[in-house]
């Protein structure tokens, strides 16, 4: 059973029979690649039978002979998520339609039960998330400390979304974003901040006041952050952090590979922003109070 990786693009394989422990250990089959991923890419079933040259063309083939093969896939949600392969390494009679249908019918059942277990998964990643974020509320509420409630958001926000990078920066007078916490940036990057808020990524952020996804940066036609590319950061999610309908910073979290964003992640980031914002808006009315109090 080989499962979409969508990270890589590429196949993995999840379980086997017929194959020694270590024999799958790292192996990958680009989507399109021999008969497995023609499989998966056409969304069809596809058969294989050994010929008479002496190398197989197909990858996969070439390093475990076989001399039929019959490869299905699994379809989730109405999309191919992998696919299932049987193969017959000796000599014997070639697969005929009544496997075909069997082996399509088996897919189903795999497709079932990888569906049930992504709803598992998934329910668990949220409530994990929820609880993250109820404590990070609270400590919020109660801290005065800005600068500890922003360093504790980036640590959050790392964790919450698995990415290697998280930063908060606040807008100043002039524009610029003035970095105000970070996670995982290192010390001499952090002391070569510069962003601002009419250029890069933040620019499209405080026009749209929405979250803004980029899966990878070097696809990207448009120019970001210099920080990202020094730090060989390919993804990114920014969320605005608003006030009243008032933008008053960014919340970036970044990480090396291209990857896809899912909507739960970039709504708990919303909401770990939210609570970012709330925090500096705190911060900004406790000292004017003060202000007026020492006047």
């Amino acid at each position: 059973l080989f499962v979409l990786d969508p990270e890589r693009v590429a196949l993995v394989p999840t379980a086997a029979r017929g194959f020694r422990r270590d024999d799958l250990g790292g192996l990958s089959i680009p989507a399109g690649e021999g008969v497995i991923g023609r499989a998966f890419r056409e969304g069809r079933a596809l058969a294989y039978r050994r010929t008479a040259e002496s190398t197989p063309r197909d990858p996969f083939v070439a390093r475990f002979p076989v001399r039929d093969a019959l490869v299905v896939p699994v379809r989730a949600d109405a999309q191919v998520v992998g696919v299932l392969l049987v193969g017959r390494r000796g000599r014997g009679a070639p697969f005929t339609t009544e496997d075909t249908i069997l082996l399509l019918v088996i897919a189903d059942r795999v497709a079932t039960a990888l569906t049930h277990q992504r709803l598992v998964d998934r329910a668990a990643d949220h409530l994990a998330r929820l609880r993250e974020l109820g404590a990070f509320s609270g400590q919020a509420v109660v801290d005065r400390d800005l600068t500890e409630i922003l360093a504790r958001a980036c640590e959050v926000g790392g964790r919450l979304l698995d990415a290697k990078v998280a930063a908060i920066g606040l807008s100043g007078p002039d524009g610029r974003l003035r970095l105000a916490a970070a996670s995982g940036l290192p010390q001499d990057n952090a002391a070569r901040w510069s962003a601002h808020r009419e250029h890069g990524l933040a620019r499209d952020v405080y026009a749209a006041a929405r979250p803004l996804v980029v899966r990878d940066l070097h696809a990207r036609t448009g120019e970001a952050e210099e920080f990202l590319g020094v730090l060989g950061l390919r993804a990114a999610l920014l969320v605005p952090l608003a006030v009243h309908d008032r933008t008053v910073g960014v919340l970036y979290l970044a990480d090396p590979r291209p990857r896809e964003f899912a909507p739960d992640e970039v709504e708990a980031a919303q909401v770990l922003a939210t609570l970012a914002a709330l925090a500096v808006e705190n911060a900004r009315l406790y000292g004017d109070v003060r202000g007026v109090l020492d006047a």
